[in-house]
């Protein structure tokens, strides 16, 4: 007996239309053709995954979202403070609150201090020097008069041996820097005045010059700092102390083709009398290290500053925010270690 027609075609059609079926992408529920969805996917997953070179996590400050450390570069969380890498320059920033110190260490086993905060830090800018080791300072610059800049700096030169202090030859009548200027004298080492193109070196690789003061005398103090570029190998780091935009004009007037650098250690804790948009395009840095503390009277760094810094892609490095920072450098890349 023959089987009825419609029971051969009926299984034909179900499997033809599960065929069909399969080769039929799914309109997702949105109405949105899928190849757009699936793009959108993707590019949602490569903004948001991390960036597997610059070691971020979660604990990243806001402005990390927006801002990318170079290519080559990295950044870590880490308390192991103080180790050297061998063939590396470390600059590192020590949080002292509101105030500025900065040590510099060569890959030929040269120091220096670069301002020491305000008396009570020399505690723990000793203590850092401590775990890192560090028993003598070959240089020591103080960049103005300013008790937050060289008021731990004569306890600090007490405890180590030190060489070669450079400052500005600025008055000030305040008893921590008479106090400082008094020791200086009965030291017998030799002080050096800081002023805008003197050149000299720190160890056999790293090249210094200064391109602030260009005078002797400043009604604001700020304005005296000692400004100076640092540069080892490919790598450049600017120091601003606290001097202003009166300065950045000196200097954009003076040696505009010489003031790029990778790091600019902001000037004036990131206050808006500093960083001027003309100045910043001109150093057109990397990095920016703002050394501030929390909850300053002053409301360091001021938002304009780190506008402005955000608007030019600035990676920004604030004390307040990942305490002591340490940069070190090859000649080409950097590391970047940050406290918290």
């Amino acid at each position: 007996m023959k089987k009825p027609f419609s029971n051969i075609i009926l299984p034909i059609i179900i499997i033809i239309a599960l065929i069909c079926a399969a080769c039929t992408p799914l309109s997702p529920a949105n109405g949105e053709a899928p190849s757009q969805t699936m793009q959108n996917t993707q590019d949602v997953a490569s903004e948001t995954a991390p960036d597997s070179t610059s070691g971020l996590n979660n604990e990243s400050s806001a402005y990390d979202a927006g801002l990318a450390l170079r290519d080559g570069d990295t950044l870590t969380k880490s308390d192991s403070e103080g180790k050297m890498i061998e063939g590396d320059l470390r600059v590192t920033v020590v949080s002292v609150g509101k105030g500025d110190c900065m040590i510099i260490s060569t890959p030929d086993g040269k120091n220096m201090l670069l301002d020491a905060g305000d008396p009570p830090d020399a505690k723990k800018i000793l203590k850092y020097m401590k775990k890192a080791k560090i028993n003598k300072l070959d240089m020591v610059i103080a960049t103005h008069p300013h008790s937050d800049h060289i008021g731990g700096m004569e306890e600090v030169l007490k405890a180590k041996e030190w060489d070669n202090l450079y400052m500005p030859n600025q008055s000030h009548t305040s008893k921590t820097y008479l106090d400082l200027l008094e020791y200086l004298k009965g030291s017998g080492k030799n002080i050096v005045q800081a002023k805008a193109g003197l050149e000299t070196k720190l160890g056999e690789y790293c090249s210094i010059k200064f391109f602030s003061p260009d005078k002797e005398e400043y009604e604001n103090l700020n304005e005296s700092s000692a400004v100076f570029k640092l540069t080892f190998g490919e790598s450049s780091f600017f120091f601003m102390g606290d001097a202003e935009k009166a300065n950045e004009e000196y200097m954009l007037a003076n040696f505009k083709n010489e003031l790029k650098a990778d790091v600019l250690k902001v000037g004036h804790h990131g206050s808006s009398t500093s960083t001027s948009r003309e100045f910043l395009s001109e150093v057109a840095p990397a990095y920016a290290i703002i050394t501030t503390g929390k909850k300053n009277p002053y409301g360091h760094p001021h938002k304009e500053t780190v506008e402005s810094l955000e608007k030019y892609g600035v990676y920004i490095l604030r004390t307040d925010e990942m305490g002591n920072i340490e940069i070190y450098s090859d000649g080409n890349n950097y590391h970047i270690n940050k406290e918290k």
